[in-house]
């Protein structure tokens, strides 16, 4: 009789992790986010998301498929740096003063890939043949791309030394091109044994950029947005499944 209450209570509990778990209004929250855009060929620059991270979450529906990301918020991300170009395959990019942050963001399913918008704001500054903080030698062209298009969509002209437009678009979980080069985003399952230690979503966008200098006539760059779930959640019910377990047994050895 004991060993048949001890199942029943273990399948109740079994029972209200898969209520749980298979809700589709049941989230996520993420243990971290960064942000990466690569410009051409050069290495890619990031920013890890700050203390917002903990409003966002991912909703999910019964099998652990995601479909919607929520909360994103304003100034998630900010970057504020200037990095020196020496790859000479790079030339004449010689380096990047880059000054950006997001905007508020959502992301929905919608024909079979999460995607949405999430807009950028600030600049990125390409300092061709010289560097950007080179003081005695300033850069003697520089492109200043305007990235409101970034993670939204449209395109935006600039004209400071020379001629440049930016296009960009949405953020998806599909594939991002500009001309043959793409990048490809992915929304894996959540279930109850996600871990911190790899990344379960990724989010892309293309950013189109042309000028009218001939060595930079297009630079191809991509955006991506990697989050990483909070472990945890199955383990926490487990252990209360087997707390909870303990405890009736003792209650029936007492009675």
């Amino acid at each position: 009789m004991r060993r048949l209450q001890s199942v029943l209570l273990a399948g109740l509990f079994a029972a209200s992790l898969s209520t749980v778990f298979s809700d589709p209004s049941a989230a996520t929250v993420f243990a971290s986010a960064t942000l990466s855009t690569k410009l051409a060929t050069l290495n890619p620059y990031t920013a890890t998301a700050g203390a917002g991270i903990s409003s966002v979450g991912v909703v999910r529906s019964a099998g652990g498929k995601i479909t919607a990301i929520t909360g994103v918020p304003s100034g998630l991300f900010v970057l504020n740096t200037v990095i020196a170009i020496t790859d000479p395959a790079a030339a004449p990019i010689a380096g990047l003063q880059i000054t950006q942050s997001n905007k508020a963001g959502a992301f929905a399913l919608a024909g079979g890939h999460i995607g949405g918008q999430m807009p950028m704001s600030g600049f990125n500054k390409v300092c061709l043949f010289s560097q950007c903080d080179n003081a005695t030698t300033p850069p003697p062209a520089n492109l200043v791309v305007p990235i409101t298009v970034v993670g939204s969509g449209g395109s935006v002209s600039a004209s400071t030394l020379v001629e440049i437009t930016a296009i960009g678009a949405p953020w998806t979980t599909g594939t991002a091109a500009v001309g043959t080069v793409s990048i490809k985003g992915f929304a894996k399952n959540i279930t109850n044994t996600a871990s911190a230690s790899k990344v379960d979503i990724r989010l892309v966008t293309p950013i189109f950029i042309s000028t009218n200098i001939g060595a930079s006539a297009v630079v191809p760059a991509f955006s991506t947005l990697e989050f990483t779930p909070e472990p945890g959640i199955a383990l926490g019910f487990g252990a209360a499944i087997t707390t909870l377990l303990a405890l009736g047994r003792q209650r029936m050895r007492k009675s």
